[in-house]
């Protein structure tokens, strides 16, 4: 077997002002998510999730594609550049040295840089450098204050700018009993000015995604500020095409600090053997990013927004039920800015643009097709779909690299959704997007050895999964029950 184990606005927050215009040029991903969109709207049912209402299984989506990069002999996920950071986690966390020359080499000004700074200053350089490469009269402050229905709505031309505010079940640290602070995101995305230094470099969009924590459920979880803001930025085909980088990294540091560039996200993804007594440790760019996002550093995958397993975690009886309980949503504007179908619409196509995307960078990957999936079963319903309703059709199998259709499908037995919901609660996190999914059947079935070991009493260190946390007795009595009557053992 192999070893392919690796991870809003509120009614208290008042606009900053309107969202001033913003020039765009339309591009081949908006182009692409449009015809992606309406192809899937005429074949897919409206309404609820029920199991006779489904969508057909999708396509394998990037095949040809897949099939031209195998044809010339490329990897499935290129080699990263650093060789530091190999320390014992599961998500390699990089090095000082190695953030320090990647913005140096290829974020600065010079012969391959982008030009957002100097390197000599670029520690000194701020989130709002990036805005102004990128064209945009917003500031930071506009980011965090404007709702992002909002900064939806107010963007000229339409769709120059996408934005929404959803709870993040990947950055709430579960290491340690009871949750303490709850974890949720604002993405905004940002089409470049024509005119703008970012559309000369080459950058189609930016993805700036702003994290926020709070532990009072009855206050805004917005009211302290981001505590750390990534940002990536996707370059054009042409622009690849030139030998530069699908996509480029950034991160920056709390906006309360007034958000300056950092070497490092801190999270707690290697939560279950912390280093210190803080479960949170340093994940260095670029290493510390592309190990979720396809482990390239020239083309990294983009992760879509998966709310049906955002919903899964909020039920009652996972580890976010108190979220539910306190009467919040999914998403934060809604009931406020948005609603529901409103809210979900942003996401729907913030999803196909990034699915659009990862065509171009990684077209055999499983990420592309867990895409195409979630985008085929809400094409017109923002309904939640249940497990085993959303298993992946599709596998690619490690000892050949591309997509087909799966010989094993998770289906709606008792063993199935029993099984599956422990995968999807404890793995998805990083088996969402790291090496398989496990609404893989035939990639779990694969691996069923693999994480007998990896989930067992041996094993140790970045060795032992799940790395967020230690397992509950009883649910890894059940789940090693499981897993070894899926694989015939």
């Amino acid at each position: 077997m192999p070893d392919e184990f690796g991870p809003p606005s509120r009614s208290d927050e008042q606009p900053a002002g309107a969202v001033k215009k913003v020039g765009i040029a339309v591009g081949v991903v908006a182009l692409a998510v449009g015809a992606i969109l309406g192809l899937r709207q005429s074949s897919t049912p409206v309404g609820p999730m029920t199991a006779d209402a489904l969508p057909p299984a999708p396509t394998i989506i990037g095949l040809p594609q897949c099939r031209a990069q195998r044809a010339g002999g490329a990897p499935s996920t290129p080699p990263k550049t650093c060789t530091e950071g190999g320390d014992a986690t599961a998500i390699r966390a990089g090095s000082p040295s190695c953030a320090q020359a990647y913005y140096a080499n290829n974020i600065a000004a010079g012969p391959n840089g982008l030009g957002i700074f100097k390197a000599e200053t670029m520690m000194q350089s701020t989130l709002n450098d990036l805005l102004d490469f990128l064209g945009t009269t917003l500031r930071v402050a506009d980011l965090e204050k404007t709702p992002s229905t909002m900064l939806t709505a107010q963007s000229a031309p339409p769709r120059a700018v996408l934005a929404v505010s959803i709870f993040a079940p990947k950055i709430t640290n579960v290491s340690s009993g009871p949750v303490q602070k709850y974890g949720w995101r604002k993405l905004v995305r940002i089409v470049p000015g024509p005119a703008s230094r970012a559309a000369v470099a080459g950058i189609e969009n930016a993805y700036i995604l702003l994290n926020y924590f709070q532990s009072d459920l009855a206050k805004s979880p917005f009211i302290d500020g981001s505590i750390n803001t990534q940002a990536i930025l996707v370059t054009s085909q042409a622009s690849v095409q030139r030998g530069h980088d699908l996509a480029y990294w950034l991160d920056y540091d709390a906006t309360a600090k007034g958000a300056p560039l950092s070497l490092s996200l801190p999270a707690t993804f290697d939560g279950r053997f912390p280093s210190t007594d803080n479960p949170q440790r340093p994940y260095f760019i670029p290493d510390g990013c592309i190990s979720c996002h396809g482990e390239s550093v020239t083309s990294p995958l983009l992760n879509y927004f998966d709310t049906d397993h955002f919903e899964d975690r909020l039920q009652t009886d996972n580890d976010f039920g108190a979220v539910t309980a306190a009467g919040e949503h999914m998403f934060a504007d809604e009931g406020v800015g948005c609603t529901h179908e409103e809210c979900f619409q942003t996401l729907r196509l913030l999803n196909a643009e990034m699915e659009a995307e990862n065509v171009v960078a990684q077209p055999c990957s499983i990420e592309l097709q867990a895409a195409n999936n979630w985008l085929t079963l809400h094409a017109n319903t923002s309904a939640h779909v249940s497990p085993t309703q959303r298993a992946l059709h599709v596998t690619v199998r490690a000892q050949l690299g591309v997509p087909m259709p799966s010989p094993h499908v998770w289906t709606d037995s008792e063993d199935d959704r029993a099984l599956l919901g422990l995968l999807n609660r404890y793995c998805f996190r990083c088996h969402g997007s790291i090496r398989f999914n496990v609404f893989d059947k035939d990639a779990v079935l694969e691996r069923a050895d693999v994480i007998l070991q990896k989930t067992g009493p041996k094993a140790t260190g970045r060795d032992a999964m799940p790395t967020d946390r230690t397992l509950p007795a009883a649910d890894l009595q059940q789940l090693t029950a499981l897993v070894n009557k899926l694989g015939g053992n």
